[in-house]
Parts: C-alpha cells; structure tokens; sequence
C-alpha cells in the first residue's frame, strides 16, 4: 500500500467521526424559545447542490464520506392554535463561522428540510457570513431537519443559532381564549395570555 493510498484510507475512516452537530436534537416550545449549536469541522469540499424539481429550491447531495453534510433535528411543539394569538409569530435560523482565510472564501450552506425530505427553505445556501433564513411558526407539532453543507472548508466549524419570535398577542377581549395542547408546554396557555397581554399593557 502508497503512502497516498493509506492516507486515503485514514481519512475515509475518520471523517464520518468527524461530522456531528453537538447537540443533534432539541424540542422548541412556549417554555423554551431558542437552542444553539455546533457543527463541523470540515475538512472537504461541498459544492454539489442540484434544484428539486418538486419544488423548484436547491437541495443538498450527501454522500459521505466523499460529500460531507451534518444534520441537526428539530422539533417544533406548540398549540395548534398558536397562530390564532400570535399571528406574526416566526422561527428565525441563524448561522456564522470565522473565515481563517480573512479573504470571505470559506463558506458553508443551510437547507430546512421536512421530515420527508422536501427542501422547505433554501434561503440559507448563499454566499453570505452570517446566512440567515426566518420561516413562519406553525402550531402543533412539526420536525425538521436542518443539514449543514461545507461549501468551502478548511477545518472549520460553525455556530447555528434558532429561536421563535411569537411577536405581539392580539387582543382577545370580548371572546374566550383555547387551551393549547402542546403536549412539551410547562404554562398552560390560559395563564400564558394573561401573562402575554399584561406585559403588553405595560408597556
């Protein structure tokens, strides 16, 4: 065996260690509004996206460990009538990493993806440092997948950061309020509103 071939053995055999978000699963809901975590580092080269011809969006090719990607699950557990109270209520997605070339060249893409697959956002897969992509929260409970692709990397990691924003309650005077069912909400969501509308009065 090469010299050649046997590192390409070693990295072929390490690299799926390597790949791994920390954490790789969080659960947002109406106690706990924002998770942050880590991917990486990257060693290779991502740069084969192809378009998805069911919805038109870039999609990502993962085929490790020659096409690396990480993933991360996330779960969205709210009351089914969440919209209902906070109508402008949105996920907002947020990615950086520091570039140790200082040139902008090293980069890397986001994809939101369904639990079947489908490419819900790829408003992440840009040039950009940070990428940021915001998506409207909807009510009951969703999952995602979040796959991180190293479009240019040199052994670097990156920094995600995702929150809900409920945004302003609308008033609810003069009809009764639902009790949500979000089976991972510690507040009930009577008291919820109550809390929600009196900090909005006094302000």
């Amino acid at each position: 065996m090469t010299l050649r071939n046997g590192l390409a053995v070693l990295l072929a055999c390490a690299c799926p260690q390597l790949y791994a978000v920390e954490p790789a699963e969080a659960t947002l809901k109406l106690d706990q509004l924002e998770v942050s975590y880590g991917g990486g580092p990257f060693v290779n080269a991502n740069v084969v996206h192809q378009t998805s011809l069911a919805t038109g969006n870039l999609e990502p090719t993962c085929m490790p460990p020659l096409l690396e990607c990480d993933e991360f699950a996330l779960t969205l557990d709210f009351p089914a009538d969440i919209i209902d109270v906070y109508p402008t209520a949105i996920v907002r997605f947020q990615f950086e990493w520091v570039d140790i070339t200082g040139a902008g060249v090293i980069d890397f893409d986001f994809f939101i993806m369904d639990e079947d697959g489908n490419v819900v956002s790829d408003g992440a897969a840009s040039s950009s440092n940070p990428e940021a992509v915001t998506m409207l929260l909807e009510g009951g409970l969703v999952s995602y997948r979040v796959v991180g692709v190293p479009f240019l990397a040199l052994g670097d990691s990156y920094t995600a950061k995702i929150e809900v924003d409920l945004g302003e309650p609308v008033e609810t005077q003069g009809r009764s309020v639902l009790v949500g069912n979000s089976a991972g909400g510690a507040l009930g969501w009577g008291l919820l509103m109550l809390l929600g509308l009196g900090l909005q009065r006094r302000r």
